[in-house]
């Protein structure tokens, strides 16, 4: 099993997420560190995890401000490989992640949250702006249904979702249902991904090879 930590960034401070409800997060309050900072939050995954890697919501950036650069290269500096999801939702950020990353050895994905994305026709440009097997895409789902603020998702299936990804050329896919995140219920994924692909016939995506993992806060 791969274990990879997880920072919630809001306001500068590492926060703890409750069921995607992001009006009530608030800075984390941890045993494992004395403060919210990302630096402290990243040098105790380092030091007492173990850790050398983390996925990195970037909420701020998820709901359309600026990338938070200063917090990213905090937890670069711990010595954290990131996994970003900063709101990628066209072409155009995702050069700018693409650019960040090519100028640091930090960064080892970029994500591509379903949240962000406004319709299946932006994936390609999306994929095609990401540097070659950087990009990852995140199936984000609440309550096993698509999460997401546009109409042009809410009548597709996970798994047709996660079959747009892959012939886009995603050949990594993250599942994240939110409604698990911070409850202490573990992930809820598995039996919805395998009703929808009993739903859509037992057919899969023919191009590239799809893994799925799910994201749980620690």
């Amino acid at each position: 099993m791969r274990v990879i930590p997880v920072i919630d960034l809001k306001g500068g401070q590492v926060v703890r997420g409750i069921a995607g409800q992001r009006s009530r997060y608030r800075p984390i309050v941890s045993l494992l560190a004395s403060d919210s900072r990302p630096h402290s939050i990243a040098t105790a995954f380092v030091r007492r995890l173990g850790a050398s890697e983390v996925y990195v919501a970037d909420l701020d950036a998820i709901a359309g401000q600026e990338p938070d650069w200063a917090a990213y290269e905090q937890i670069a500096a711990a010595g954290l490989r990131l996994w970003v999801d900063a709101g990628i939702g066209e072409p155009g950020r995702a050069r700018e992640l693409a650019h960040w990353a090519a100028n640091g050895a930090a960064t080892a994905r970029v994500v591509v949250g379903l949240e962000s994305v406004s319709e299946p026709a932006q994936l390609p440009a999306i994929q095609a702006a990401l540097p070659p097997q950087a990009g990852v895409f995140s199936l984000d789902l609440q309550h096993g249904a698509p999460w997401t603020r546009s109409a042009a998702w809410q009548s597709v299936t996970p798994h047709q979702i996660a079959a747009a990804a892959v012939a886009a050329g995603f050949q990594r896919l993250l599942v994240l249902d939110l409604a698990s995140v911070g409850v202490g219920q573990g992930p809820r994924i598995a039996r919805r991904i395998s009703a929808d692909r009993a739903a859509d016939g037992g057919r899969r995506a023919r191009r590239g090879r799809p893994t799925f993992g799910g994201r749980q806060r620690l």
